[in-house]
């Protein structure tokens, strides 16, 4: 971890819920994977900083036990980490349940709801993991002067959340003692809750390459 680590740390609360800064889940995982250059050590230093508040997560989920669905969006605070600490699991990173009690009711809840979608904030993930200098180069190489055409859009990455959907609904299974479900039951899920159908060819790539650590 960098020695900017020892700046100050962005202050939840502070942030804007709407902003290109919160990158989907499976960004944010890939990116310090590729930093450190080792798979286990990169998650465990992404969820420390996660569980120390370093890195600022949001939370994105529907409450379907209202009518109509009421959508929640807001950043994780420290009771939540507290009592359900990250931890790497089948190849990402999710809150783990260690006990209720203390709990406010709403981090329960919040908790409890189905599907969840996380966000971490990019600018703290790149300050505790900053790109080396010739990745900083390419980068800015390609999205400066005449021929910067191809520079990347912001806004929410659609690409990417369908894997993120894919991956909580793995590891909701394992926690429920179910088998892993089929791909055709996750690209209809997909379609539900995310908005978009991926091929199930693509959801049965993805998994493999997720259990081959690419």
């Amino acid at each position: 971890m960098s020695a900017k680590a020892k700046k100050k740390v962005t202050t939840a609360r502070s942030l804007p819920l709407v902003s290109p800064n919160w990158w989907p889940w499976v960004q944010a995982i890939l990116y310090v994977r590729k930093q450190v250059g080792n798979r286990t050590i990169a998650d465990d230093d992404l969820a420390a900083a996660i569980n120390r508040l370093d890195v600022p997560v949001k939370i994105e989920t529907f409450d379907c036990r209202t009518d109509p669905p009421r959508k929640i969006s807001e950043v994780l605070q420290k009771t939540f980490f507290r009592n359900y600490p990250f931890k790497p699991i089948l190849n990402t990173i999710h809150p783990c349940p260690l006990t209720p009690d203390g709990l406010r009711p709403h981090d329960r809840d919040l908790f409890a709801i189905r599907p969840q979608a996380f966000f971490a904030w990019g600018p703290e993930v790149q300050r505790l993991w900053p790109a080396s200098t010739t990745e900083s180069n390419t980068a800015e190489s390609n999205t400066t002067g005449p021929r910067s055409v191809l520079r990347q859009p912001t806004g929410p990455k659609t690409a990417r959340r369908w894997q993120d959907h894919v991956l909580r609904e793995i590891v909701r299974a394992h926690w429920e003692g179910r088998p892993d479900p089929p791909a055709s039951e996750l690209a209809q899920s997909c379609t539900v809750h995310v908005g978009v159908t991926p091929e199930t060819s693509a959801i049965t790539r993805f998994l493999r390459d997720v259990r081959d650590g690419r």
